[in-house]
């Protein structure tokens, strides 16, 4: 036994010694030298021989070092539990761990743990520290382990007796027991359960418990006992009470236990609606008279009732015999008998889960009790079997059909609808690529019973040597087979051949040489001629390009002519009602007119033009079908359609053109072959994908008219094994039944309920259609109620409420994400940005909401929008997970109504008004720009400047109403004519309090009050701000003498630098300062003086400097507008870079191409532009050697050219080109040609004498017949 947990704790002394030494660099750097112990406590059992001391050096190792030592008793006496020592400890040089040996005495005296200590003094070469003493704990180990009593008592219904075992007294120390529970009068494995373990006490833990397993075995009897027992202690010794008895008394209650036999589950077939007898039983006694009640735990609400829940409903799935969901059972005294609670299975038509019935005993009487087994399990197999789970009757495996299916692909299937032989009715004919179906030898054609398995009375022999791309049943029951094969029966018949109702070939269809390649398509006409299309060029040695009109006997259809045929294969065709064909495959020309994908043609075979898609398929169409209002439904591996998104399947209207109300959203993340229209225009379709529209649907999918997924087919909820086919479908077909066979290539599908989740069907095989019973037992559609919302930007609350709704179906819980994405509408400016989760709960039929908050933002912005887009839907049980599916509106658009209008800015129309003093009214003018929707009113005032109310004008103030689209207002300001000769006085305006949701402009103005009195007047500029271009070389400024001419008098002007910085003139640079006097004589009111403007070549923006008037002499004062602007406006720019022409030319005798690059609309300033060379169809390092560069324009450089180098070669071909970019322009910016073509003209061409060969014209591959005529193309 490992006892290593037993052992005392101190430390050992080697492992200290090892972790000292590995301190030694450290304690070499330390001074001055310290002795110490190395712990302050050390400790030993008593029964251990010497308790070891750990002495150590620290500070340093040099030199030698002794201290002394001795014991001192503490509760441990010398001699009676220690032998007490003294002594010198000698450290030699570099030695720092000594030990001393302190000889334990074993006195075998139960007694507490014990302690003396040790002394270090008198050190020499060192000193002590404060761990100089240490302390010795010596573990008694003489402390009895013992039972704490020497009975115990147990009832058997108790899980465990619990047993006290006692170690006295307590030490610090650990210590174990073996403890031991064996049969006395108890049998094991029937009282009680036998025990063999160790009892550990940790430190100072004085009481420890051992648990035995107690059976509760149900029979009546006398007490009976266990022998409990103690032995081998470790750290302690066994005491006296080392044994013991477990007495366990018999508690069973005369009434007895009621209980279910066993818990369940047991199984039963809905299909069997038997009647079920389920035992309760009453065990251990049988005294007195009892009763016990039971009841079906189950949900028994059907207001609650939801579709495809495991909980099986009275009335609907089973019934209780007596009625009801509950009942009584009742035992007489002395009965023991089982008792049954009855139920019957019913049988309805809704496809289910396997669902439970839940069976509850409960209020036991007399006396008895509940047993273990209180619920009882019945598990109901639904037979009902979903749509789209695979039929399991059809070509089952059976011992006379050991090995059912075809042994390769499955291309066609036709079925006889409307036989002429009642014995072939609803039978069905397939094609492929096999040589055996069912184990029998059919070469790519079948026939096969209803129940799916081969039918020997159609027999072709040894069959088509090549694959059976399509079959066409005829009214008498004769078949014809169309593929890629040479022969059938051993017979030539390329491509085409009929067969008699027995299987045989039929010698009266003879379609000659037949056609050179595969025939893919077939359909047959009311009159008894025969369509076919495939990737031939001809038939019967007459050419046919992919698609000709045969004979009732296999010849060729001389008036069907479709003149050049398609440029590709034609992998599926239709007729009609009129007569017309739609042809779909991988083509892009009809008789040189460019269709792609699909074309339609006149009876005749001619190309039908009013058939005209704007860009029809990007890729193969392989299948389509046409509705009963003429539109067709395409499949195939296009992505698009008419250039909007349509990945595998799309419908198109009668004229060619996208039928936008068929949305397949994503459509199928792979390629559709094959597919059927049902009678109520849900087409099904079959491929290889394993989605539709972002939802788990694998090579089989069926869709609504409107192009959404139809979730009652196929749905994983109750095939959650493997719905559909594990491999591609090439050929889909609706039976009148509603029921869908399949071909292609596979071997399993997915069935129903768990015993027949998964079917081995090899390439063939019969799909349950219709609807999964019944109505809603579906997850269904998700879409928003509109495609489009309006709301306005002040919305009442500040959010738009979208609704989203559960279509076709509400089967389980189901979340379903949305996201917003920007328009003209940005999130987090317009609109808050949204992603997130729309809940619906199982059996929810409600509509659900969101929201998204708009923003106001009071700015006139117009209408925006942006878009909310529902994601894949995502399934959250309860039950079972299934696949829900998006709707038709998978995104909607919203506009944000902008609620803000143009209503204005109103302002003074200019900053300065001014009126003579003599007219007596100012007419003040207020302009409304920026707008004018509806009413709105502003305030104004007048207030002193230097002229004063009321003595030279009277204050006033008011509001002023704009009316809608009025734009201009006034009001007058009342001047006082005085007598007084006085100087310019002007009055201070504000505008103030618009209303209305107009903004202010121009809000302070002043009005000028010219004196008409005789006077020497004011001075100042005319205006406060001039203008001039660059060019103009001087700026004539304007002064001004209002209010008396009176005398001559002078005034002084100036320039003025503005601080530097952007828009600020330099003196020197961009004008000459002017410093000048200026006379007016009497009665002169006009003055100019001029500024010279500087043009410096730079492109720099508009320009300002200061105009100051100062010291006005003569008796006249300075007016209003004593400081004025001049704006220098720039003339420099940088101008544009193009090339001279989008197309260049050079003959390959030239040696280089002159490119020149040309600089319009200025040249101020140093541009540049970096050119590029790139091959066109022309080589770089054979027809040109590549010299990609830069090219500087100089300050007034126009244009600028760089040279091509050009190869001249000895070939004769065709004209070859360079393609020529400007790029990274420097200031300048692109003009208007900035890349160009470089065609280098071959001069061998130039050369070529007349009548030989135009190398420029190459009919590869060529006609593959004759040429009968050729025309001239104006």
């Amino acid at each position: 036994m490992n006892d290593s947990h037993l052992k005392p704790r101190p430390m050992q002394p080697r492992l200290l010694l090892a972790a000292l030494g590995l301190m030694l660099p450290m304690l070499a750097l330390a001074q001055p030298q310290t002795v110490r112990f190395a712990l302050p406590t050390f400790s030993s059992y008593e029964n251990g021989t010497n308790a070891i001391i750990v002495v150590t050096r620290t500070g340093g190792t040099a030199g030698t070092v002794t201290v002394n030592y001795n014991t001192v008793d503490g509760s441990a006496l010398d001699v009676q539990d220690y032998i007490g020592a003294s002594g010198t400890i000698t450290f030699s040089s570099n030695e720092v761990v000594k030990t001393i040996a302190i000889a334990m005495v074993d006195n075998n005296l139960q007694e507490p743990d014990e302690f003396f200590s040790v002394v270090l003094s008198n050190p020499i070469g060192a000193v002590l520290d404060d761990q100089s003493t240490a302390q010795v704990i010596i573990f008694d180990d003489d402390t009895d382990i013992t039972f704490s009593k020497s009975n115990y008592d147990v009832f058997e219904s108790n899980t465990n007796a619990v047993i006290a075992i006692l170690r006295t007294p307590a030490s610090q120390a650990s210590a174990s027991v073996e403890a031991f529970a064996f049969a006395g009068t108890a049998t094991a494995g029937q009282d009680f359960v036998t025990v063999a373990t160790n009892i550990v006490f940790t430190n100072s833990q004085s009481v420890a418990f051992l648990y035995v397993p107690i059976i509760d075995n149900c029979v009546t009897g006398a007490p009976v006992t266990v022998l409990l027992s103690l032995t081998n202690a470790i750290g302690a010794k066994v005491g006296a009470q080392s044994r013991s008895t477990l007495t366990i008394t018999n508690n069973d209650i005369g009434a007895g236990t009621i209980e279910f036999i066993t818990s369940g589950p047991i199984l039963t077939f809905e299909a069997l609606t038997e009647t079920l007898r389920i035992p309760v039983s009453r065990n251990c006694a049988s005294a007195g008279a009892v009763t016990v009640n039971y009841r079906v735990a189950n949900s028994t609400n059907l207001f609650t009732f939801c579709h495809g829940t495991t909980n099986a409903s009275a009335g609907f799935d089973y019934d209780v015999a007596g009625g009801g969901n509950f009942g009584t059972l009742t035992w007489a005294a002395g009965d023991n008998a089982n008792k049954l609670i009855t139920l019957t299975i019913r049988q309805d038509l809704e496809v289910e889960l396997q669902e439970s019935i839940w069976l509850e005993l409960t209020t036991p009487t007399g006396g008895a009790v509940l047993g273990t087994n209180t619920l009882f399990e019945i598990q109901i197999v639904d037979d009902d079997l979903p749509a789209g789970a695979g039929d399991f009757f059809y070509n089952r495996v059976t011992q006379d059909n050991p090995s059912p299916g075809a042994n390769n692909t499955v291309y066609a299937i036709a079925s006889y609808d409307t036989a002429a032989s009642p014995a072939n009715r609803n039978k069905t004919i397939i094609g492929g690529d096999f040589t055996a179906v069912n184990a029998l030898v059919r070469g790519g054609v079948a026939r096969l019973n209803v129940d799916g398995t081969v039918d020997p009375g159609f027999d072709p022999g040894s069959g088509a040597d090549g694959f059976v791309g399509a079959v066409v049943i005829l009214p008498d029951d004769r078949v014809l087979i169309a593929g890629g094969f040479g022969s059938v029966d051993n017979i030539s018949r390329r491509g085409i051949a009929r067969l008699n109702q027995n299987g045989s070939l039929d010698n009266t269809f003879n379609p000659g040489a037949g056609a050179d390649g595969p025939i893919f398509a077939m359909s047959l006409l009311q009159d008894g001629r025969l369509l076919i299309a495939g990737d031939f060029t001809g038939y019967n040695n007459v050419p046919r390009r992919s698609i000709a009109r045969l004979n009732g006997d296999g010849s060729l259809d001389a008036t069907f002519d479709p003149g050049g045929g398609t440029d590709g294969p034609v992998y599926a065709l239709a007729q009609q009602l009129d007569g017309r064909i739609i042809i779909g495959g991988s083509f892009t020309f009809f008789d040189d007119f460019p269709l792609l994908g699909v074309a339609r043609l006149l009876p005749a075979g001619g190309i039908d033009l009013s058939f005209a898609p704007i860009s029809g398929a990007n890729d193969t169409v392989y299948t389509l079908a046409l509705q009963n209002d003429g539109r067709i439904v395409l499949g195939g591996a296009f992505s698009t359609y008419d250039g909007e998104p349509r990945r595998g399947v799309a419908r198109v209207n009668t004229d060619g053109s996208l039928d936008t109300t068929f949305n397949p959203g994503t459509g199928v993340d792979g390629l559709v072959y094959s597919l059927d229209l049902q009678n109520d225009g849900r087409a099904l379709i079959g491929g290889d994908f394993s989605s539709f529209n972002g939802t788990i649907r694998t090579n089989l999918a069926r869709l609504y008219p409107n192009g959404t997924l139809d979730t009652s087919f196929l749905d994983n909820h109750y095939n959650h094994a493997s719905p559909g086919p594990n491999g591609f479908v090439s050929a889909v077909k609706f039976l009148q039944d509603t029921n869908v066979l399949i071909g292609g290539n596979f071997s399993r599908l997915g069935a129903g309920f768990s015993l027949l989740a998964v079917l081995p069907r090899n390439n063939y095989a019969k799909i349950l259609g219709g609807d999964t019973q019944t109505a809603g037992n579906a997850p269904g559609n998700f879409e928003f109620a509109s495609a489009t919302y309006s709301v306005d930007e002040n919305v009442l609350g500040g959010v738009l409420t979208v609704r989203v709704r559960r279509l076709n179906g509400n089967l389980g819980a189901v979340r379903v994400p949305y996201f917003t994405v920007d328009g003209s509408g940005r999130a987090g400016v317009d609109y808050i940005g949204e992603t997130g989760f729309i809940n619906f709960d199982d059996c929810e039929t409600l509509d659900q909401f969101f929201t998204i908050a708009v923003n106001d933002n009071n700015s006139v912005d117009g209408n925006r929008t942006f878009r909310i887009v529902l994601g894949p839907p995502e399934s959250l049980g309860p039950t079972v997970t299934n696949s829900p599916a998006l709707g038709f509106i998978t995104t909607a658009d919203v506009t944000i109504v902008d609620n803000d209008f143009n209503r204005g800015t109103i302002g003074f129309a200019s900053p300065i008004f001014s009126v003579n003093e003599a007219v007596g009214t100012a007419n003040i003018t207020l302009t409304r720009t920026n707008g004018s929707v509806g009413r709105v009113t502003v305030q104004y005032a007048t207030a002193n400047g230097t002229a004063v109310s009321p003595s030279d004008y009277r204050g006033t103030n008011g509001t002023l109403t704009f009316e809608p689209g009025q734009t201009t207002k006034t009001f007058a300001v009342s001047i006082v004519n005085d007598t007084a000769s006085e100087f310019e006085e002007y009055l201070n305006l504000s505008l103030f309090n618009v209303t209305g949701g107009a903004s202010l402009g121009q809000t302070n103005a002043v009005l000028l009050i010219l004196s008409d009195e005789v006077g020497r007047g004011s001075i100042s500029f005319a205006t406060n701000e001039f203008t001039v271009n660059e060019a103009a070389g001087t700026a004539t400024i304007t002064l001004r003498r209002t209010s008396g001419s009176q005398d001559k008098v002078f005034v002084d002007v100036m320039t003025q630098d503005r601080p530097p910085g952007p828009g600020a003139a330099r003196e020197g640079v961009d004008y000459t300062g002017v410093t000048n006097t200026i006379s007016f004589q009497s009665g002169e009111t006009v003055q100019t003086f001029t500024v010279p403007i500087l043009s410096d070549g730079l492109v720099e923006g508009a320009e300002y400097l200061n105009l100051v008037l100062t010291n006005v002499t003569g008796g006249a004062n300075l007016g209003y507008l004593s400081t004025a602007a001049l704006k220098i406006v720039d003339d420099d720019y940088y101008g544009s870079l193009s090339f001279s022409d989008a197309n260049l030319y050079v003959n390959e005798t030239d040696g280089q191409a002159a490119i020149t690059v040309l600089r319009t609309g200025g040249s101020a300033e140093e541009v540049s532009v970096d050119f590029v060379l790139t091959m066109g169809t022309a080589t770089d390092g054979l027809d040109y050697l590549a010299t990609n560069g830069t090219l500087v324009f100089p300050a007034g450089s126009l244009s600028q050219t760089f040279d091509i180098p050009i190869q001249n070669d000895a070939e004769l071909e065709v004209n070859e080109t360079i393609l020529l970019t400007l790029t990274n322009f420097a200031k300048a910016s692109a003009g208007a040609i900035t890349q160009a073509v470089l065609t280098i003209i071959d001069d061998e061409a130039l050369a070529a004498p007349a009548g030989s060969v135009d190398t420029l014209f190459d009919p590869n591959p060529g006609p593959n017949g004759f040429v009968r005529r050729l025309y001239h193309v104006q």
